[in-house]
């Protein structure tokens, strides 16, 4: 997500398919039994006087990781959870015992053109 505004979600990935969200320039707010699964990066391009911020509650829970590039984080409150979940980690960095698999073969070590998203003039 780019631009603004606010990413507020229920639940973003699962167990067996975590995601990388990189959330650039917009608050994140994680409510009502909100659960996140993967690597969340949020970026402020001015991580020094950031404007947008991040916030948890409710029983909202990460699993896996989040960061920021900043400290804006307004209220991580009401049994907010960050859960490590050994599997998650190691689907997202490709190690031996992925289950999606390592190397080319895991979405997340692969990389590949993707037609339309480059052009060069």
């Amino acid at each position: 997500m780019d631009g603004g505004g606010t990413c507020k979600f229920d639940t973003i990935g699962s167990p067996t398919k975590p995601v990388i969200l990189l959330v650039k320039d917009a608050s994140v707010v994680m409510n009502a039994k909100s659960k996140f699964y993967g690597l969340l990066f949020s970026y402020d391009s001015d991580p020094d006087n950031p404007s947008f911020s991040i916030s948890a509650n409710g029983g909202a829970q990460v699993y896996g990781s989040l960061l920021a590039n900043h400290d804006n984080v307004t209220s991580m409150n009401g049994d907010f959870g960050f859960i490590y979940d050994e599997e998650i980690i190691c689907d997202i960095s490709g190690c031996v015992n992925s289950s999606l698999g390592t190397g080319g073969s895991n979405p997340f070590i692969s990389l590949d053109i993707i037609p339309g998203s480059w052009k060069d003039w």
